[in-house]
């Protein structure tokens, strides 16, 4: 997470918002977001249920928690990049701000497949009325 602060500005410039989702309560969370001077938004989700719903619940790691991913969502709520990371490995800002440049940049792009980079939107569209709920989007 603070390597996403130390780049915020720079989503910022590119009308990117920063979200993390965290299993904690809001207090652990509104803690950690003060001890690592995090300016961008944490939802809470203790009950699991977007983690549940994007396949991303680890129940093996205590108690419950998410497996690291990044996602990009377009205005439309879809889904433009994902980045489904290992426990102790979480995919940089730098390839994120890459893709993003690239993607306002070429139109083209946002019709192409790639695995690692672009995703269509599928199955799982329905969890995001749970992120529009929380962004207050309906």
């Amino acid at each position: 997470m603070t390597a996403y602060q130390a780049r915020h500005a720079s989503f910022q410039e590119r009308g990117v918002r920063v979200i993390t989702v965290s299993v904690d309560s809001p207090e652990a969370t509104a803690r950690l977001r003060a001890e690592l001077g995090l300016e961008f938004t944490m939802l809470c989700d203790p009950e699991r249920a977007l983690l549940r719903a994007w396949s991303l619940l680890n129940p093996r790691e205590r108690g419950g928690i998410a497996f690291p991913a990044t996602f990009v969502l377009g205005r439309g709520g879809a889904i433009v990049f994902r980045s489904l990371d290992r426990l102790t490995t979480r995919v940089d800002p730098g390839p994120v701000l890459e893709f993003l440049a690239r993607w306002v940049d070429d139109p083209g792009l946002r019709d192409e497949n790639d695995a690692r980079a672009l995703q269509r939107p599928g199955a799982k569209d329905a969890s995001l009325a749970l992120v529009r709920k929380w962004f207050g989007r309906r």
